[in-house]
């Protein structure tokens, strides 16, 4: 039996950004909450069957209000009141995020005097919230064929190509490829560049990093 550790956290530096805007600055609390059916039945002999049904989600979002600032939280779930709308929330420096798809709901205007004027919404969720795994830099496992020469494909596989970007994004040896398809997170399609035969490894580069040199021997 494997021993699992657990990172506990107090929760200070949190995000949430709704269509790809931060509004952290906005928000005091940020829940995402499953209401899940449960039921039971005891059968003549005293034997219990137990039965869960699929959970529903829920965003609890409180913020504090604000009419001033254009564009604020206060304002934008108004605007946005009835439509779905995709929020990214991180729950503390370091978590990974958790995405999902919510009906926007208009928040309270206004409160008492001499206070801060604060609202709360629950917005119903899409689905299950989804959480994105860590980015992480390329990894190469193959480059077939061997022996490409200039102008010829190659076919290189792995994983992490999902954000490769930009002219230096793949290299076969010291050059830039003469340009590259990005078929899928695990396969790109890169033509050989000018050059010399012999040994040419091959580098990958995404936004969080560059992939361990590959081995790759080159035509002319």
């Amino acid at each position: 039996m494997a021993t699992k550790s657990n990172a506990a956290y107090f929760g200070t530096t949190g995000t949430l950004s709704v269509a790809g805007d931060d509004y952290t600055a906005a928000v005091t609390s940020c829940a995402i909450v499953p209401n899940t059916p449960t039921a039971s039945t005891t059968d003549i002999g005293g034997g219990v069957t137990q039965f869960v049904g699929q959970a529903t989600w829920q965003a609890q979002v409180a913020y504090n209000q604000d009419w001033r600032t254009a564009g604020s939280l206060s304002q934008k779930l108004i605007e946005w009141h009835g439509q779905v709308k995709t929020f990214t929330y991180t729950p503390d420096s370091g978590a990974l995020p958790v995405t999902f798809d919510a009906r926007c709901v208009a928040g309270q205007i206004g409160g008492g005097a001499q206070a801060v004027h604060t609202a709360t919404v629950n917005l119903p969720v899409n689905g299950q919230p989804l959480f994105t795994p860590a980015a992480t830099a390329p990894t190469i496992t193959a480059a077939t064929p061997t022996a490409a020469a200039a102008g010829s494909m190659v076919t290189i596989k792995g994983s992490g190509f999902t954000g490769v970007t930009g002219a230096a994004g793949v290299k076969i040896g010291a050059t830039n490829a003469t340009s590259y398809t990005i078929v899928d997170p695990n396969t790109i399609v890169a033509v050989v560049p000018a050059g010399s035969a012999g040994s040419a490894a091959i580098v990958v580069t995404n936004a969080t990093g560059a992939s361990a040199a590959f081995p790759y021997t080159r035509g002319a």
